[in-house]
């Protein structure tokens, strides 16, 4: 009987633990919401993922390393350095030819003005 005086009764009262309270509430969205939130994360993991190999290709792109488009814009480049001097130096041939053909102008004149 000493032993049941000795003995403490707890209060019937409860203590509010807000840390159970939220986990409460994460457990139960994540029971209604668990297989959504799943899929969003890993939708936008892949996405960041994909992105990360878009600018990864774009800067190794930068650099010219094999890259077809730059052979293709340095042939292009070559081509047209090569038929714009081919153009001078056909510009310089016509106007040494006209200089030459009004100089054989003149001396047929002067011929013709002398026979007259």
């Amino acid at each position: 009987m000493n032993k049941e005086r000795n003995k403490i009764n707890k209060p019937d009262v409860e203590i509010y633990d807000p840390i159970k309270d939220i986990a409460d509430k994460f457990r139960s969205i994540d029971d209604k919401f668990g297989l959504y939130i799943k899929f969003v994360v890993t939708l936008l993991v892949a996405t960041i993922i994909v992105m990360l190999i878009m600018v990864a290709t774009l800067i190794v792109d930068s650099f010219h390393i094999n890259s077809a488009s730059y052979q293709e814009y340095s042939n292009k480049i070559e081509t047209q350095s090569a038929l714009l001097k081919s153009n001078q130096e056909l510009l310089v041939t016509n106007k040494q030819n006209q200089k030459i053909i009004e100089s054989n102008q003149k001396i047929l004149e002067s011929l013709l003005k002398q026979n007259q």
